[in-house]
Parts: structure tokens; C-alpha cells; sequence
């Protein structure tokens, strides 16, 4: 496992890297608490990313103003992986949740998930944060 140490203002967080040669899993998702798996958010339509959203502000009341984000993770917690450009889109889409919400995301770790034969696919733990109305300085 590589790590990276990456500061926030006062907080500092670890980006991890490992390499599975398996799919590993995450425990089975929870309908309460602050956790949220999604296997994919590519291309949703206006209906479904309004959902997203709704969906993402009860993680972040849930969590006090923090949500964890599983990407590539089936609702089983099975770690299938996204292909690079799916990772990217899901990303792109997280984001803009995120931004609706006036939340900020950080990518916790990154998992490459390596079948032999098949193109390497990525798992990723993002924290989603609510950003302060007003920051003191």
C-alpha cells in the first residue's frame, strides 16, 4: 500500500493505495448513518441526479456535515471497480453534487482492483464535507 499525506487546513488525511487481485468487499451497505456505496455515477439523467442529491444532503445530515462516498462498491459492498473513464465521469458527478450542496470532496483512497486478464478497474473513498457558512479566520 502506497501513502500520501495531504493537509486541509487544520486537518490532514492519508491517501492510501493498494492493489487487490481480488474484488474485495466492504461490509453490506446501511440505509442510516453516513455511508454511501454507489457503483457508478456516470451520465445521470436530471431526474435521477436531483435524487443524488437528495440522497447526498441525508448522508451529510446523517454525518453532521460529512459523508463517506464508496465509488466502484456495490450495495452487497462487493468492490467490483470502475473502468478509468467511469471513475472519471463518477467523479466529475460527485462532484457536482457536491457543489449543489455547497460541500467540498476529498478522495480518501484509491483501490486498483487487478483481474488477470482483464483491464485494471479503481475503487475510491471519498469524503464528502459540508463547507461552513462562515469560516472563522
Amino acid at each position: 500500500m502506497n501513502t500520501t499525506s495531504l493537509r486541509f487546513g487544520m486537518i490532514q488525511y492519508t491517501t492510501a493505495t493498494e492493489v487487490a487481485n481480488e474484488f474485495p468487499s466492504l461490509p453490506p451497505e446501511v440505509e442510516e448513518g453516513n455511508i454511501e456505496y454507489k457503483l457508478k455515477l456516470v451520465c445521470p439523467t436530471e431526474s435521477r441526479f436531483e435524487h443524488l442529491v437528495t440522497q447526498m444532503k441525508w448522508r451529510l445530515k446523517e454525518g453532521n456535515g460529512e459523508a463517506i462516498y464508496e465509488i466502484g462498491v456495490e450495495d452487497n459492498g462487493l468492490m467490483t471497480g470502475l473502468l478509468k473513464e467511469d471513475l472519471d465521469a463518477s467523479m466529475k458527478t460527485l462532484k457536482e453534487m457536491a457543489n449543489r450542496l455547497d460541500a467540498e470532496i476529498i478522495v480518501i483512497c484509491e483501490r486498483t482492483i487487478e483481474n488477470v486478464g482483464q483491464p485494471s478497474k479503481f475503487a475510491v473513498e471519498v469524503l464528502v464535507r459540508k463547507i461552513p457558512d462562515c469560516q472563522e479566520v
